[in-house]
């Protein structure tokens, strides 16, 4: 048994946007373990390949000092990739999109918890795009970018908007359907009509009564089949002019009981991020915030609220990791497993009290077993258990196309629900030689203007197709680049959009792996810094965003009370 030091409250987070250090104290005093940051690619990619980092690396260190997890949402299109609004624009070229989220994730792999792929895309403030258009452009190549650049982190999305007028359901429904296999949880907003805790439980748990009334959350997860695989909570919360200070804290102190108090009613929200930590102080409307604005940041009613729960909650928290799931597995193929699980809730595990290690395969032909918890070694909050399992696969014929199968791990309390962050991973049962790379592409340092290359080789050459990737961005030959589709890829002219990682994806007839990637950099000393560039743009640019960033929650308790108001008017009453 391994016993770290005690983390603070995981289960309970915050919206902070781009958080102060002492913001990010506050956080800290108050035992609230996770924080919503917004990674704004408007803010970092000022220019096209010129990216500023000073803001986020400190942010990054900050948060890590303080113990805090993160979970970033990555959004907010920079002028320069649209021709649409700034911030809200769709992207001219989708693969600018795909290759920022690589190159961010990949920066900072291994030290962001959970990433998000935009804020409320429902909203036309936020997102100018279509629903096709989110999903093919945005979260499908954002998944992919950031699995491949940072694959231990958690894939979150789609954080919408609850509201009829946005089309929430229909937008769930579909996020489930097209992006579920991919996702590791499913997130969603929910502010109340009327400042109560027990309105937001209606939306999530209960729906509407009549055919025409929007369903609940709950009701579109399992419609998708998303059952009880993870769902955070990742926007909510009153303001305070509102409903005064008392009103505040009473809907903080109300959600959590109905939640995850001790007589509470449900119990599927894994993970719950209020809106906000703090008040801003270039708008004294709002005051969703339970700090005042800066600089006092004094605490309000809500923050001893949130903090005294926090403080005493005893919840069922897990991270489960393993690193033994191959992409590929053979025919009858035995596997033997083994998962790192730590107890990152308030509650002690024990074997006898019925918490076990959850493991399970999307096709019943397959075995899986996993060890207990070992008897008279309670996991306490804080340790980490160690645990073997097993998988034997079933038979697989040659002549049999590979069949895609998802295995998941996660603990589970006997009687109760599945919680915390699992293990999803997917791979192909196939009976056919996989993919194999021999030797990987080395990393390649060449002047600006000069050449470099990249090579890879394969155990069967005559079997294999390839495709060379920059930043998961797939290229085709042209004036720079030779061998696109070949084992060796030449690259001439090299400037700084030539920059970053390459790998090379090779398929035979029992499916596609990626190599590993390998960096091309610039030799000698920098001849450009990215400040040269862009004086006097950053302060402008964080300024515009947290003004076009805060519309949002007194824009949607404003359309929640409208849409209480009056019955929805749907052309066909689905639901």
């Amino acid at each position: 048994m391994i016993a770290p030091p005690a983390a603070h409250g995981s289960t309970f987070g915050v919206n902070a946007h781009v958080p102060s250090q002492a913001i990010q104290d506050q956080v800290a005093a108050a035992g609230i373990g996770w924080v919503r940051i917004d990674v704004v690619w408007g803010l970092i990619e000022i220019h096209r390949d010129t990216f500023d980092w000073t803001r986020y690396d400190s942010l990054v260190d900050d948060l890590e000092a303080r113990g805090l997890r993160i979970f970033a949402t990555l959004q907010g299109t920079p002028q320069w990739a649209t021709s649409g609004s700034e911030f809200s624009g769709v992207p001219t070229d989708p693969d600018d999109w795909r290759e920022f989220c690589y190159v961010v994730a990949a920066r900072y792999r291994g030290r962001i918890d959970a990433w998000g792929f935009w804020n409320e895309p429902n909203l036309d403030h936020f997102w100018e795009g279509t629903r096709t258009q989110y999903l093919d452009e945005i979260l499908l190549p954002g998944i992919e970018a950031v699995a491949t650049a940072d694959p231990g982190a958690l894939l979150v999305a789609p954080d919408l908007a609850h509201l009829s007028s946005g089309d929430w359901d229909d937008w769930l429904a579909q996020v489930v359907d097209d992006a579920g296999p991919l996702l590791d949880v499913v997130s969603h907003h929910v502010y109340p009509s009327n400042g109560t805790a027990g309105d937001v439980t209606d939306k999530l748990a209960e729906g509407g009564s009549l055919p025409w009334e929007p369903p609940a959350v709950r009701e579109v997860l399992d419609d998708g089949g998303w059952g009880d695989r993870p769902f955070w909570l990742t926007e909510t919360g009153v303001e305070s002019d509102a409903y005064g200070q008392t009103g505040q804290a009473a809907f903080y102190q109300n959600l959590l009981g109905l939640w995850f108090g001790s007589a509470r009613s449900h119990d599927w929200i894994d993970r719950i991020f209020f809106y906000e930590m703090a008040d801003p102080s270039n708008d004294p409307t709002l005051s969703w915030g339970i700090l005042e604005a800066p600089p006092g940041l004094e605490p309000k009613l809500a923050y001893f609220a949130y903090s005294d729960f926090v403080a005493t909650a005893f919840v069922d928290d897990a991270d489960v990791s393993t690193s033994d799931l191959p992409p590929f597995v053979g025919s009858q193929q035995f596997l033997e497993l083994s998962f790192e699980i730590r107890n990152t809730g308030s509650t002690t595990w024990t074997a006898d009290a019925g918490y076990h290690l959850s493991l399970a395969v999307d096709d019943i032909r397959w075995e899986a077993e996993v060890d207990p918890l070992p008897e008279g070694a309670p996991v306490a909050p804080g340790d980490t258990a160690l645990l073997g399992g097993t998988l034997q696969a079933p038979s697989s014929l040659p002549v049999q196309a590979p069949r895609l199968v998802t295995v998941e791990a996660r603990m589970e309390l006997a009687g109760a629900r599945k919680f915390g962050s699992g293990v999803r991973h997917r791979l192909v049962l196939t009976a056919r030689e996989p993919p194999a790379v021999t030797s990987q592409p080395a990393p390649a340092i060449a002047p600006v203007n000069g050449s470099a290359r990249f090579a890879v080789t394969v155990a069967d050459p005559a079997a294999t197709a390839y495709q060379w990737r920059r930043n998961t961005v797939a290229l085709a030959d042209d004036h720079r680049n030779t061998g696109a589709a070949t084992s060796v890829l030449e690259i001439s002219g090299v400037g700084f959009d030539s920059l970053g990682d390459y790998d090379c994806i090779v398929t035979n007839a029992a499916g596609s792996i990626a190599s590993q990637p390998a960096a091309l950099t610039l030799a000698g000393p920098p001849i450009r810094r990215p400040a040269d560039r862009i004086p006097g743009e950053l302060p402008g640019l964080l300024r515009r965003w947290l003004e076009f960033r805060r519309v949002r929650p007194a824009f949607a308790a404003d359309a929640a009370q409208r849409e209480a108001a009056a019955p929805a008017e749907r052309s066909s009453p689905a639901r």
